[in-house]
């Protein structure tokens, strides 16, 4: 996720949810990206439009002296993916860069996870001089999550406290139910020495990664103690870290007083900072939100649908395939009943040319023999009491039988 040569100042994860004062018009993204986008503004005089903002795009100051990138995907119908890189020149120290990771999650229309990462990079390239100490500072850039009367952050099933609580008999209760809660992923940490240590400043430090309670009546601690399995139990004078519980074989470190004075109060606040601030557990750094996984899901999203308009193509080449073996086979059914009828057809005209030429040929050989009847009879009579034989056969020879008695009838007058 991040450059082997940045150095992590802060991180936060954070589920953050819609109040439910709040209209369910608004959507958990909208809310959230509305903050940052105002905040961004504010802090670094970055401006860009609300869609290259919401929607991936590149934007810069005037001076080139901040870059941001943001970029966004929708997996699926139901979530989506925003992430957001700055990249800010230190004023004082031109090797050094200030890098921005904030990523964004949507779970549900009112709720979705915030990844942010706070990094420092120094150009040592080409540089024979040791880097530049960092300077430990409060990153407020957040700030507005926390406060914001339209969102709330929660831990596990309560929202997460903004400021120190004190343990007393009256919130004790709350007390178990956020240290039993199995839905915590943030530690508790119990400052019984609040005269060495300030819960107030630790808070600020640590605000969003830790939930800090502080007492200093003994007496409440002892009922504590009296509640709680002997593996959670808490010194006076100490401070007291309560993990998140998944099993019971887990360790809740204990610092004493004694602990904390050998290391300086100083020091033990650079430890905490150290242990809840600028280090990622294996599950967040796995699941962190930043604009190249944003890209990759982006791909991947491609992929997918690119896969699934291959695999419709494909199922639509295998539909045509079987309907044109379909469309082959009747076509060849077709033809060889084409090929039938064309033989049954070639068949029956020859036989009606062969009929009809057969009728043909014997009115010819009538016809022939009508004639030559007809001649004996001229020539036998010499035209002489001629009669045209009324019971031939031929129509034809009739006609002519008839023309030369006509023609004899009228010779015969003349005479």
């Amino acid at each position: 996720m991040f450059d082997i040569s940045h150095t992590l100042i802060n991180k936060l994860v954070l589920h953050v949810i819609r109040r439910p004062d709040v209209s369910p018009d608004w959507d958990i993204m909208d809310l959230v990206l509305g903050i940052l986008y105002d905040q961004i503004h504010e802090s670094f005089t970055l401006s860009t439009t609300w869609e290259n903002f919401t929607h991936g795009g590149k934007f810069s100051s005037q001076d080139d002296w901040a870059k941001g990138r943001t970029a966004y995907t929708e997996p699926d119908e139901e979530h989506s993916l925003w992430a957001l890189q700055l990249k800010i020149r230190d004023p004082y120290i031109s090797r050094r860069r200030w890098v921005y990771n904030i990523g964004l999650r949507r779970m549900a229309a009112d709720s979705a996870m915030l990844h942010y990462a706070k990094c420092c990079y120094d150009h040592m390239a080409g540089s024979i001089n040791e880097p530049k100490p960092i300077t430990p500072s409060r990153d407020s850039l957040l700030d507005p999550i926390f406060y914001n009367n339209y969102i709330q952050c929660m831990c596990g099933k309560e929202v997460l406290p903004t400021a120190p609580i004190e343990l007393c008999h009256t919130s004790m209760p709350n007390f178990l139910d956020i240290l039993k809660d199995e839905l915590r992923t943030i530690p508790i940490i119990l400052i019984t020495c609040t005269w060495l240590l300030s819960p107030e400043v630790i808070q600020d430090f640590l605000l969003g990664n830790v939930v800090i309670y502080w007492c200093d009546d003994s007496s409440v601690v002892m009922h504590l103690n009296s509640i709680l399995p002997q593996n959670l139990y808490t010194p006076w004078n100490s401070v007291h870290v309560f993990v998140p519980i998944c099993s019971d074989k887990v360790y809740h470190p204990v610092y004493t007083y004694e602990d904390i004075q050998r290391m300086g109060s100083n020091a033990f606040h650079d430890g905490l900072q150290q242990a809840y601030c600028r280090s990622l557990r294996a599950e967040d750094q796995r699941n962190f939100i930043d604009v190249n996984e944003v890209y990759r899901c982006r791909d991947r999203v491609y992929i997918n649908t690119l896969l699934a308009r291959y695999q419709k193509s494909s199922e639509e080449i295998s539909e045509l395939n079987k309907l044109i073996d379909t469309l082959k086979a009747e076509n060849q059914s077709l033809n060889e009943q084409m090929q039938v009828i064309n033989t049954q057809k070639t068949n029956m005209e020859i036989t009606e040319y062969e009929s009809l030429l057969s009728d043909t040929m014997a009115e010819l050989d009538m016809l022939k023999n009508g004639i030559s009847a007809l001649s004996v009879r001229l020539y036998s009579s010499m035209g002489i009491g001629f009669q045209p034989d009324e019971t031939e056969q031929v129509p034809l020879l009739q006609e002519l039988q008839h023309a030369i008695y006509a023609s004899l009838a009228c010779a015969n007058s003349r005479r």
